[in-house]
């Protein structure tokens, strides 16, 4: 630090900690929807209890993810407004916005989130049907002209060679007689 440091004005001080306090409240946003992710995944707010790997495995991620998140907005934070000098005031503003955002809309976004998991869900699975539904449309043309197309000439191949078969039976009047069903002569009665 030289001596210059001393000129900075206390607005612009109070500036960076505004701007950081801005920034610690949405990183606060940002770990909440990693946490309600958690949620959706059956994570339980407790955390009691073994968690399945794939679980552990995307909570050490969502963790990496949320700290790269958080020092990259703190050196782009000082880089942007003070030069590229890290002061106190933006990791003071940056962990106060954070803490704000913790103990206000965390706690209100906790008490809800039952609810709002439990919709999102529905939400999901109803999007999920209407694209569904959606993508059946053109597969269904797909479907038809091509293995549609192969099943019907199949059946009417079949249905051809079962009338054939009919008709030549018919002909010959069903095989009614005893001889005509089995192919041998009955036995004279005695």
């Amino acid at each position: 630090m030289s001596g210059l440091d001393l000129y900075l004005s206390q607005r612009t001080l109070a500036l960076l900690f505004v701007y950081a306090a801005v920034i610690g409240f949405g990183l606060g946003a940002f770990y909440d929807g990693l946490r309600v992710l958690r949620m959706l995944l059956g994570e339980s707010l407790s955390g009691q209890g073994r968690r399945p790997p794939p679980l552990t495995v995307l909570l050490f991620f969502e963790d990496v993810c949320f700290m790269l998140a958080a020092t990259v907005a703190l050196i782009v934070l000082g880089y942007y407004a003070n030069d590229g000098n890290l002061r106190a005031p933006a990791v003071i503003g940056l962990l106060a916005g954070f803490f704000v955002y913790r103990h206000t809309v965390s706690r209100l976004l906790l008490r809800v989130s039952d609810a709002l998991i439990r919709r999102l869900r529905r939400l999901v699975s109803t999007l999920a049907r209407v694209l569904v539904r959606l993508a059946a449309i053109p597969l269904r043309g797909l479907w038809s002209l091509t293995v549609g197309r192969f099943l019907e000439a199949r059946r009417e191949r079949r249905t051809e060679r079962r009338i054939r078969e009919l008709t030549e039976r018919a002909s010959r009047g069903f095989a009614l007689s005893e001889e005509e069903k089995t192919g041998k002569h009955p036995d004279p009665p005695v």
